[in-house]
């Protein structure tokens, strides 16, 4: 006995195939390839440069220089948080054959963001500390720099 499926079960494989194929194509997970990375790159730059440059414009107006001192000081501080943030981002959309490198820088970010809270209470081993992350991920940020380098438009004009 032959079965044949009937024109609304048809029609409801292929609204369910389309609904699947635009879920798909939709979902909020970024792709992994060159330009999704060099894209990620550029935005993030972007971003951070502009956030920078606004705190240095204010530090830089303070008739106060203790002021201005800690303001900056707290800036340098929050900057590692922001590298942990670029290094994710970049690595959500890192290809293969880079991927393990910009994991590495995130978790090296991390690590230094993570011992730079102790410093107060213990500074030398903060700085024993960052120094060793340094030291352990110097070959994926030359992998990571280089790669940039050769598969990413790093030139940042603007149409302001």
């Amino acid at each position: 006995m032959t079965r044949h499926l009937t024109k609304p079960a048809i029609a409801v494989f292929v609204a369910a195939a389309l609904l699947a194929g635009a879920g798909a194509a939709c979902s909020s997970k970024p792709q992994r390839s060159v330009q999704a990375f060099c894209d990620t790159f550029k935005t993030e730059a972007i971003r951070l440069h502009d956030k920078y440059q606004r705190a240095a414009d204010t530090f830089g107006t303070q008739q106060d220089p203790l002021v201005g001192l800690l303001g900056a000081a707290g800036t340098i501080f929050g900057a590692q948080g922001d590298m942990v943030v670029l290094f994710d981002r970049l690595d959500q959309t890192a290809p293969s054959d880079i991927e393990p490198d910009v994991h590495a820088m995130r978790d090296a970010a991390k690590s230094s963001a993570d011992a730079t809270k102790k410093a107060i209470t213990d500074p030398l081993g903060a700085i024993g500390s960052g120094l060793v992350t340094a030291l352990q991920s110097s070959g994926s940020s030359h992998a990571v720099d280089s790669y940039l380098q050769s598969h990413c438009d790093l030139s940042f004009e603007r149409n302001s």
